[in-house]
């Protein structure tokens, strides 16, 4: 147990193939700081939501803090239901997360 925590404790983002697989795929479809297409992804971990929306803009461009809007159990219903919504309609480049609840 001690090697296998040794061996996931040197783990970075790099190593993830599905990250990796995920960028590749915005990407493919023009998702960019210089491009108005937007996406929602959903993931069922809010600590996943929370990572992607750290490091996923950076890996397609985003310079600024603004290019993720994340909906989760987390965020008051006024958030949810006003705070979010109205980013949708807007001609920007955002990457939405938000949490799947299956």
């Amino acid at each position: 147990m001690a090697r296998l925590g040794k061996l996931a404790g040197a783990m970075t983002d790099a190593d993830s193939a599905k990250l990796a697989r995920l960028v590749t795929l915005l990407r493919e479809i023009g998702v960019g700081p210089r491009s108005y297409r937007r996406v929602v992804v959903f993931s069922e971990r809010i600590a996943t939501l929370k990572w992607l929306a750290e490091v996923v803009p950076p890996l397609l461009g985003f310079t600024d803090g603004s290019a993720v809007r994340r909906m989760d159990g987390t965020c008051s219903d006024i958030e949810q239901t006003h705070g979010y919504h109205p980013r949708v309609n807007r001609p920007r480049q955002e990457l939405a997360v938000a949490k799947l609840v299956c």
